[in-house]
């Protein structure tokens, strides 16, 4: 079966016809259309593309692309429309794009090249909106690294971080661990919500005494723990001494259940050799000593 149509065939009335049922699929497809000339100003938009973005299809045609883009975008993509009018290669990708009311929205786009009649190359572009799939994806990879009841790093965080520094030559690296004294009793008594609570006091006072390149974890149920590169044991003990202290601070409000409490213990890689993941053990033992003396 032959599917190819001569359309020279076809009258002017049927010509009209096909037109217009084309501008008609186009305008009503749930895909954002635009063509723009050789450079980078509105043809042609369709419906879906005015209502992704929020302008009128008076507001687009005659403008320039880049009304759409976000500052930063602005001067990489006028060069890649630049680029892609020049060589016609295929191009598709995600883009942080904003919106007439200056909200910023991800969009995907494909993009062709064509020849009008005039013999001038234009860009045909599809464009989706992809913001919901995008913050699930950034969703999943937050959850992924961070602890969902303190926004501490987690677990699976913190041993790639000592998988990547045990080759550092960025010695010495002191590793803190705390874990939280009575959280069993306070659970049993007051429930898990009250429990939680502590818990996440504890990892405000751990965050806020760490440096803002350490890595402060949620490594276990009551479990904490602190990575703190190009750090002595004086230095480490130091830091010990900031959280007991805010510890003490805290510990002076009115109306607590109980006393915050927190057991810690120190070790520190002081040269490459070491294995960072006997420090880490040590550091635990360290802590469960200074429990057991409680």
């Amino acid at each position: 079966m032959n599917l190819k149509m001569d359309l020279t065939k076809l009258s002017k009335k049927e010509l009209i016809a096909m037109v217009k049922m084309n501008s008609k699929i186009i305008n009503e497809v749930p895909i954002g259309f635009c063509i723009t000339d050789e450079n980078g100003f509105f043809e042609k938009v369709n419906a879906h593309y005015c209502k992704i973005y929020g302008y009128s299809e008076q507001e687009l045609l005659g403008e320039h692309f880049t009304m759409v883009a976000t500052e930063e975008n602005k001067e990489s993509l006028t060069k890649l429309h630049a680029d892609f009018i020049e060589q016609g290669f295929e191009m598709r990708g995600e883009w942080k794009v904003k919106k007439k009311n200056g909200k910023q929205i991800f969009i995907t786009a494909t993009a062709a090249r064509i020849k009008g009649i005039d013999g001038s190359y234009k860009k045909v572009t599809y464009v989706m909106e992809i913001t919901d799939q995008k913050k699930h994806e950034e969703k999943l990879e937050y959850l992924s690294f961070y602890d969902g009841l303190t926004g501490l790093y987690n677990r699976r965080y913190f041993k790639n971080e000592l998988k990547r520094l045990q080759s550092s030559r960025q010695t010495p690296i002191a590793i803190i661990i705390g874990d939280l004294d009575g959280l069993k009793s306070i659970n049993d008594n007051y429930g898990h919500q009250k429990g939680d609570k502590f818990i996440i006091a504890a990892a405000d006072i751990l965050q806020s005494t760490a440096r803002t390149e350490d890595v402060a974890a949620r490594i276990g149920g009551d479990e904490f723990a602190i990575i703190l590169e190009k750090t002595t044991k004086k230095e480490a003990q130091k830091i010990c001494q900031r959280i007991r202290k805010k510890i003490e601070q805290f510990n002076q409000q009115d109306n607590l259940l109980a006393p915050l409490s927190i057991s810690l213990g120190f070790a520190v890689m002081e040269t490459s050799s070491q294995d960072l993941n006997e420090v880490f053990k040590l550091a635990d033992q360290k802590m469960y000593f200074n429990k057991g003396r409680k």
